[in-house]
């Protein structure tokens, strides 16, 4: 089987981005675009190498929860006071909710790109709109907002 780890690379540095822009925005923090692509290329080098080296430790659960905090500290600047496993939580709800967007459009890069940002820009009105997230639902990948009292 052949991996062109340049495209493989460049592909996880973009959905990285993304992810990790969308929870900027959702978590009220100021999103720094050098500062994300930065921890985004590390976390794909991080990635092949664990890949192609240590394969069975990249399949741990710890490694995962661990490599999600990274990003989110040195990406978003979080802070371990600001309700770090909602933010931790949530990153994962959105990678799921990439995945499956992946897996819909049967892996074709550009398709998802184009859901990726019309998904993303739905999320950021819906947020400015209600200005309050009120839940995440890990299930079922909702999110409901609440706007005077009405729930959406």
């Amino acid at each position: 089987m052949k991996i062109y780890l340049d495209l493989f690379i460049l592909q996880e540095v973009i959905i990285t981005s993304l992810i990790l822009f969308l929870c900027g925005k959702l978590f009220n923090k100021k999103v720094n675009i050098v500062r994300i692509l930065i921890i985004a290329f590390v976390n794909s080098i991080v990635l092949v190498l664990l890949l192609v080296y240590l394969p069975k430790f990249y399949d741990n659960m710890f490694f995962k929860l661990l490599s999600a905090f990274i990003v989110l500290k040195i990406g978003l600047n979080i802070n371990l006071e600001d309700d770090l496993f909602l933010k931790i939580l949530s990153f994962f709800i959105l990678t799921f909710v990439f995945g499956g967007i992946g897996f819909l459009v049967e892996g074709n890069f550009i398709n998802m790109i184009i859901l990726f940002f019309i998904f993303g820009i739905v999320i950021l009105k819906l947020k400015s709109k209600y200005k309050k997230i009120l839940r995440l639902e890990a299930a079922t990948c909702f999110i409901e907002f609440i706007d005077d009292g009405k729930l959406y």
